[in-house]
């Protein structure tokens, strides 16, 4: 794994524990700031503080599902230019060309496929 070429703000909503401080320490090593939220309303108020260049969604939130809190971040001003990606570990899961997400990783991530879509991310737009 490399250092990232622009350092990001990732938030990431992820509702298992481990799997986010996994992905927070992942990103962290990689150079990047990480934000955690366990759910969609938790994301929502991070928006407060975050502006985040990258959102990671689980899409099996509880109480609101990672395709609505999508929709919800792509509409909201400080996710204007955000990459919005969808975490899964089922490959029906697949996102179709009417979703909010830029894409879909499938869980457990691959680290280096993860830093590759950061990387097409840019800073500041």
């Amino acid at each position: 794994m490399r250092a990232a070429a622009a350092k990001l703000d990732v938030l990431i909503v992820e509702d298992h524990r481990d799997t986010a401080e996994s992905l927070r320490v992942l990103l962290e090593i990689a150079g990047h700031r990480a934000h955690v939220a366990c759910d969609g309303p938790a994301a929502l108020r991070a928006l407060e503080t975050v502006r985040p260049d990258a959102v990671l969604v689980d899409l099996g939130l509880p109480g609101m599902s990672g395709q609505d809190l999508a929709l919800r971040l792509r509409s909201h001003p400080a996710c204007k230019d955000s990459m919005i990606m969808a975490l899964s570990g089922y490959v029906d899961d697949a996102i179709g060309p009417e979703s909010a997400f830029d894409s879909h990783l499938e869980k457990p991530v691959d680290p280096d496929v993860l830093l590759e879509h950061l990387a097409r991310v840019s800073k500041g737009g």
